[in-house]
């Protein structure tokens, strides 16, 4: 872990997602730390077993980002996830690996993806003054304390609104 409290993955954990991203053949030969110009890919890191996070992944791959994301479904039991991490781990928060290799996790991560976004990008500018981050980690961490209850709330919701159509 890093002083800012992100991590740095194993360089080869750049090249599989270089390679999931369609890199240049020349990236693919080096080490993604190492390259002038690596892969803008950023590969983003979401429980698709949690109705709240699916639904917000599913809103956000609507929208034309500026670069190639890498969506991964960890849930998903065959899933190959970035050395180091284990699927309970990355199930407990969001996390993205950045193109340099990095895994963001919490509001780091979501400032990180909103960069990629058009229409986001104002709000990851704000992410960079002071505290911001923190105010968000805050928020971040009392959300997750409610997510298995706001979980429940809405899988019923989606229960009784197939009923009704039915």
């Amino acid at each position: 872990m890093r002083k800012d409290g992100s991590y740095l993955l194993a360089p080869h954990a750049g090249v599989i997602a270089a390679k999931r991203c369609g890199a240049a053949s020349s990236l693919l030969n080096s080490t993604l730390m190492s390259a002038p110009n690596p892969t803008p890919c950023v590969s983003v890191m979401y429980d698709g077993s949690c109705p709240l996070c699916l639904r917000e992944i599913q809103f956000y791959q609507k929208m034309q980002p500026q670069h190639a994301l890498h969506w991964v479904d960890v849930s998903a039991p065959a899933q190959s996830l970035p050395p180091g991490t284990t699927q309970a781990q990355l199930m407990q928060r969001f996390h993205v690996v950045t193109a340099k290799g990095e895994l963001l996790d919490g509001a780091r991560a979501f400032a990180h993806l909103w960069a990629q976004l058009p229409g986001w990008r104002v709000l990851a500018y704000l992410c960079r003054f002071p505290g911001v981050i923190a105010l968000m980690e805050v928020g971040y961490s009392v959300f997750l304390r409610w997510r298995p209850a706001l979980q429940r709330w809405v899988k019923r919701r989606e229960q009784v609104t197939q009923q009704e159509s039915s």
